[in-house]
């Protein structure tokens, strides 16, 4: 990799980076802010005139600090830009923050936009049109695929506003609460100066280094090729800026980017990538222009991806296009694409029976809870396992032979204990499931699965899916049709998240051992199973811990996204638990077949056979979360998480008995 880095004292101008403008000196090298010696090559003087005119040479004006950043939501504005054949995406865009925020003001920058297209813009008393002139700046800046332009327009936007929100034409909202959620965020935990005033909230699933030209590495050197392998990249299409003084900093440098063909556009560049199954540390042989460049300048000063991304207002955006407009009730729920994991039988292993299943559920038959099916009577109100005298609202007695036919009417067959579940690693089957349009997310998930687990069974559910996916071309792959015909209709709803516990209960009738993980959900680093049965072994065999098991945190409680009407089902023997515990993610669980994940599933199972259970009347996937994520209910609901969660939180009364925190780590 070449370099042409040059080593100088600190705070000296050495002349072969000095740029003499208006009879002030100043120094064009940018210079590593974790080694203030080490220098990248010298930008183009005549570009001086152009900082000056954004506000970039000498001391900016009109500077806030962060604190002042975050005084009032409305102060936001929202900046786009688009060319004529991206104007279809922008008004798409517009629509879905018009939807949240119909007051805010908006300014688009047009790239190239012609007379006719400049008629089709919205006729709305916040809405401003700019022509974005280019006349100021190099020709090439014309080439409009490069990216030339995006840090130019947000300079030229900052020097009318200091809070801009930059959203590209293919993003959109698509849930109320997204300033609302940066500005709790931001001002809870993310005022100290090693934070970034620039905040993304995209990820991309791969490292800098593996989008990298190494021609950028000689205008903005690194201290640490490892840093840019390690660090995943954010994506630099939503993200917020204000104008602080370390904000202007990093824009300068982007500017003078933007402006040098070889820096944003170095030679032999190319958008499209060709990853492989580590998408961290192996080149995948691409560029992402402005978001390279960005993100470096960002990661050589913070260190590390967090400091400028904030990963939980993620949910807020949606990718416009114009097929999906047709689905966009579809998208704003958001399809969540599940994945499992199941466990090859060991040959000379057998499973041992527990016969005492229906002892364990100790349930009260009471007649108005009792359903006959094949000459036994069964009951079909949940039951409080702290009070065993309250009693849920009765489910529907035809889902009894769903329940057999998924082995969770009688005592269920071949359990093993969760000591049994962590004998052998190999036995770990990976199970995955997804529709059609989620199904790019699986392949990347299913990658980084192969990449640690090369060997491991891998069980695929096409949920509207009746050919088996392209990636399949593995010995240990294995594609299944999810079936809806045996459950009620509704079931194919698949945003309101009916199959979830459906398609666990058939891969457990199969495998004694799931682990279930989401589609957007990958494995960052090794040894994620390794460390999965040596927590278990070492802290968690003992009674009083769930053998279901998640590794998903939340910053919000139970309460805050329940719909009071699963209490009708589920009753709770504490309102103050609901507020006080965690909620945890349910896309990413270990499931073994274990007589308390059976009767936990059934009840699972019988709330996504009944829609006024997991989809309860003015149940809504979108949150408007206030500063207090626990105590004030956000009026939504998480569908199967909220039912899974509040399951598991009435049996062992403290999330940290279902939840490993040490296992965060090796997921995004």
């Amino acid at each position: 990799m070449k370099t042409t880095t040059k080593y100088i004292a600190l705070n000296q101008v050495t002349p072969e980076c000095a740029c003499v403008y208006q009879g002030k000196t100043y120094d064009f090298c940018y210079t590593n802010p974790q080694n203030r010696s080490l220098l990248g090559t010298k930008f183009d003087c005549s570009h001086g005139k152009v900082l000056e005119d954004l506000d970039l040479l000498n001391h900016p004006s009109n500077l806030i600090t962060l604190e002042e950043s975050f005084k009032n939501v409305q102060d936001v504005v929202f900046v786009s830009a688009a060319t004529n054949d991206h104007l279809m995406y922008t008004l798409d865009s517009f629509k879905t923050i018009r939807k949240y925020y119909p007051n805010h003001r908006y300014v688009f920058y047009g790239l190239n936009l012609d007379g006719p297209n400049v008629l089709r813009l919205p006729k709305d008393p916040n809405f401003e049109f700019r022509r974005f002139n280019t006349t100021p700046y190099p020709q090439y800046v014309n080439n409009f695929p490069g990216y030339h332009f995006k840090s130019l327009v947000l300079a030229e936007a900052l020097l009318d506003f200091p809070l801009v929100f930059w959203i590209d034409a293919h993003k959109g909202v698509h849930l109320p609460g997204l300033l609302e959620g940066l500005f709790v965020n931001t001002l809870k935990s993310r005022m100290s100066k090693d934070y970034s005033s620039i905040t993304a909230f995209i990820g991309t699933g791969h490292s800098n280094f593996a989008v990298l030209h190494p021609d950028l590495l000689d205008f903005f050197p690194t201290t640490c090729i490892e840093d840019l392998k390690t660090e995943q990249q954010v994506g630099s299409g939503f993200i917020f800026v204000p104008r602080t003084r370390e904000t202007l900093e990093i824009l300068k440098w982007w500017v003078l980017c933007s402006l040098t063909e070889k820096c944003i556009n170095p030679v032999g560049h190319k958008l499209r990538c060709n990853f492989d199954t580590d998408r961290f540390n192996i080149h995948a042989k691409c560029f992402r222009y402005d978001q390279s460049v960005l993100n470096l300048l960002l990661l050589n000063k913070y260190r590390e991806h967090k400091k400028y991304y904030l990963r939980v207002m993620g949910e807020h955006v949606l990718r416009m296009t114009t097929i999906i407009r047709v689905f966009l009730v579809l998208l704003l729920f958001g399809i969540i694409a599940i994945l499992h994991l199941q466990l090859v039988q060991n040959v000379g292993t057998k499973l041992r029976p527990i016969d005492n299943f229906a002892e364990i559920q100790n349930l009260r038959l009471h007649p108005e809870c009792t359903c006959v099916y094949n000459k036994k009577n069964y009951s079909f109100c949940y039951t409080d396992p702290q009070n065993k005298s309250s009693l849920g609202r009765k489910f529907n007695c035809s889902y009894a032979k769903v329940l057999e036919d998924l082995n969770l009417l009688n005592t269920p067959e071949n359990l093993i204990t969760l000591k049994e579940s962590i004998k052998n690693i190999q036995d770990v089957v990976f199970v995955s499931a997804a529709t059609d349009d989620h199904l790019m997310y699986t392949l990347e998930s299913f990658k980084t699965i192969r990449k640690y687990y090369p060997n491991h069974r891998y069980v695929f559910y096409g949920l509207n899916l009746n050919e088996p996916p392209q990636f399949q071309n593995d010995s240990n792959f294995e594609f299944r049709k999810f079936n809806t015909t045996p459950y009620p209709n509704y079931v194919n709803n698949f945003p309101r998240y009916h199959f979830k516990g459906l398609v666990l209960a058939e891969a457990l009738r199969d495998f004694p051992v799931v682990f279930w993980i989401d589609a957007h959900q990958i494995i960052r680093k090794n040894g994620m199973l390794e460390s999965l049965f040596r927590n278990i072994s070492e802290s968690r065999l003992e009674e009083g811990f769930s053998s279901i098991t998640s590794f998903v945190p939340t910053p919000h409680s139970n309460f805050a996204v329940l719909n009071q009407d699963l209490l009708k089902f589920f009753p709770s023997n504490s309102m103050n638990l609901l507020k006080k515990e965690e909620q945890v993610g349910s896309g990413i669980i270990f499931v073994p077949r274990t007589i308390e994940t059976m009767e936990i599933l059934k009840w699972w199972v019988l709330c996504s056979l009944t829609d006024e259970c997991i989809n309860p009347a003015g149940a809504r996937l979108a949150c408007n979360f206030k500063e207090d994520q626990f105590n004030i209910s956000a009026s939504c609901f998480r569908f199967d998480q909220s039912v899974l969660n509040l399951l598991l939180l009435n049996k062992y009364q403290n999330y940290n008995k279902y939840f490993i925190r040490s296992m965060v780590q090796y997921f995004y």
